[in-house]
């Protein structure tokens, strides 16, 4: 990890590990705040909860997801706001590779996530209320 000192656009200086966080951006610091605080641990506890088959598993699923995905359209939507003011817009690797592709694996996955939870939510709910799933028709049956 890198270590070292920035100045921020006030001019005060900040430590940072990896990432240098300006006290100006208050979005970026209550974001990453959370996700360290709260995400973290959590996604910790949901990988915890698959690994020993808990039955909460995919309700901590989808709210890891949600949140992931929350905190995803935010940043997109508050750099479109920004008119894109901390990169090169339209720049091809910068632009399209770095901001584009690889922050939209964060929205794709997360996207998965919620509709495998979804799903699994829905086929217990429905066990509980003592329906079962719609079963296919098994076509090899004679009379």
């Amino acid at each position: 990890m890198r270590e070292g000192r920035c100045v921020n656009a006030n001019g005060c200086c900040c430590w940072f590990t990896s990432l240098c966080l300006h006290s100006a951006d208050n979005f970026t610091v209550c974001m990453e705040t959370i996700t360290a605080v709260a995400w973290g641990p959590l996604s910790i506890w949901t990988v915890v909860a698959f690994l020993h088959n808990k039955p909460y598993r995919f309700v901590l699923q989808l709210i890891v997801s949600l949140g992931q995905l929350y905190g995803d359209v935010l940043y997109f939507f508050t750099e479109y706001r920004e008119g894109f003011q901390h990169g090169e817009f339209g720049h091809p690797v910068h632009f399209w590779f770095y901001f584009v592709f690889m922050n939209s694996l964060w929205v794709v996955v997360p996207g998965v996530l919620i509709g495998d939870a979804w799903r699994h939510l829905t086929r217990a709910q429905l066990v509980t209320d003592g329906r079962t799933p719609e079963a296919k028709p098994n076509k090899s049956k004679t009379k």
